[in-house]
């Protein structure tokens, strides 16, 4: 996740709060009497701020896993292809790169012809 954008929702968050309580002890002490405008200010501020800051964390989650999902979408894929190292009718080593491939599944021993079983498996 964004660290930035969950550190301005948390700041948020506080500033809003504290704007909101002290809005709200300015009714209860009866502040508000005297200086409504800094009430109204504290209270709008205060309301905006709680409002917007849970926006931007589902913002800075989504946004996290969005980015994740295409670098899963952008990966490569692998072909992984197993052989027997030695063939089972001639007991001969075998390498990759000396099969005799006749098919894409499907390869012939260089020493003796015989068929030679291939596995092949993506990741």
């Amino acid at each position: 996740m964004k660290k930035n954008i969950i550190l301005l929702s948390i700041i948020m968050l506080l500033i809003g709060g504290y704007m909101f309580l002290d809005s709200m002890l300015m009714i209860s002490t009866g502040f508000i009497l005297e200086n409504w405008m800094v009430w109204t200010l504290y209270l709008t501020i205060g309301i905006i701020l709680i409002s917007f800051a849970p926006g931007l964390i589902v913002w800075g989650y989504s946004k996290d896993y969005q980015d994740s999902y295409s670098r899963l979408i952008n990966q490569t894929t692998w072909q992984v292809i197993q052989i027997p190292s030695v063939c089972s009718f001639c007991q001969h080593e075998i390498a990759i790169h000396s099969l005799e491939w006749i098919g894409p599944d499907e390869a012939r021993c260089p020493f003796c012809s015989n068929e030679i079983e291939v596995r092949t498996s993506q990741y």
